[in-house]
């Protein structure tokens, strides 16, 4: 299965006051939006094993895009969120995150050993702009149990498109 992809967006976001102090360096967070045609838009599928498969080359295009302005970045947070139109079901935004999606990432930024969380929203009403990242904590100690690090950040694809 060959994913399409509609269309990308790279955002990149310097703070450099936060709660009056002033960061050296900022805080940057990048984010990089990938809009996909759904291949099972309007259909309940079963075996979801060749979208799992297709995440890798999706995910090695998206590591692609950002991977220049991650050069100089100590990484310290990351994570993938999923956003399903109308035809779509959740499975199918899940099955594009999965640990196959997310191993390009890690290995751009050093094969950490914390995992990668992931969120996916999804609406049958109306259709969806924004998805909320959930960004994890990447640290040299056991990053599975240190939560205070743990921050969210809204992306928005700005129009609609079909």
């Amino acid at each position: 299965m060959e994913l399409i992809v509609r269309r990308s967006i790279v955002q990149k976001d310097d703070t450099h006051i936060v709660g009056g102090r002033i960061g050296t360096p900022p805080l940057t967070k990048i984010s990089v939006i990938s809009v996909v045609e759904n291949p099972h838009a309007g259909q309940k599928v079963e075996d979801l094993s060749p979208m799992i498969s297709a995440s890798v080359e999706l995910a090695h295009g998206m590591v692609g895009l950002v991977a220049g302005l991650c050069a100089d970045q100590d990484i310290q947070s990351y994570g993938k969120a999923g956003l399903v139109g109308l035809a779509g079901e959740q499975e199918h935004a899940n099955a594009l995150l999965t640990t196959a999606f997310a191993n390009p990432l890690r290995e751009m930024i050093g094969n950490p050993v914390a995992w990668i969380s992931s969120v996916t929203k999804w609406r049958r009403r109306a259709p969806l702009s924004t998805c909320p990242s959930t960004i994890s904590t990447m640290s040299m100690c056991d990053p599975t149990t240190i939560r205070y690090r743990f921050v969210s950040q809204a992306c928005r694809c700005p129009t609609r498109l079909r």
